[in-house]
């Protein structure tokens, strides 16, 4: 793509509040950290952060860094990182991807398959941003990093204004299918 008018660029940042039903439960951001090189690679470098409110801690605490690396050329995955503590469990996952050979290469040195062009669950949230949308027009994308979890469908409902305390904006309102309910689109 263009990077000049991409979908996104460094510096954006998104917060939310996130709820179970009317109780608010904790927060999310997200973020575009910068342009970067990795492996010698131009790389957008995408972050999220969520953490559970106090009250909703008392029951269930979750507290979750995930970072990636998404090739700016090419548009797949380089490395995915994610540091989490649910219930004072930690869970983390650090893996880098061989995008010729189709692996997902483990801290270990293991390996497992990846989906061919493979781009991980952060850089998704953002890979659906390059998409051409056009009210009624349908993906499938068969790219999730987890070969498990392809595919994810996109199917563009309508484009609608919307209101919010930073502005107005053009939105499309879309829905996702997806095959499992892993990492951030749980």
């Amino acid at each position: 793509p263009d990077l000049g008018r991409s979908a996104f660029a460094p510096g954006e940042r998104l917060e939310y509040v996130v709820s179970y039903g009317p109780v608010p439960a904790g927060s999310m951001e997200l973020e575009v950290v910068d342009l970067t090189s990795y492996e010698g690679r131009p790389a957008f470098h995408f972050a999220s952060d969520v953490q559970s409110n106090r009250a909703v801690s008392y029951i269930y605490e979750i507290a979750s860094r995930e970072e990636a690396w998404l090739d700016a050329e090419e548009l797949y995955s380089l490395r995915y990182k994610r540091e989490s503590v649910e219930n004072d469990r930690s869970h983390d996952r650090d893996y880098t991807f061989d995008q010729e050979r189709h692996l997902r290469i483990e801290p270990d040195g293991d390996t497992r398959p990846a989906s061919p062009r493979a781009v991980d669950q952060l850089s998704m949230i953002y890979y659906l941003r390059l998409l051409p949308y056009e009210q009624g027009a349908r993906f499938t994308l068969r790219n999730q990093a987890d070969p498990d979890d392809n595919p994810i469908t996109v199917r563009v409902l309508k484009k609608e204004r919307l209101k919010v305390p930073a502005g107005t904006f053009e939105t499309w309102a879309v829905e996702l299918g997806l095959t499992t309910d892993s990492g951030v689109f749980k």
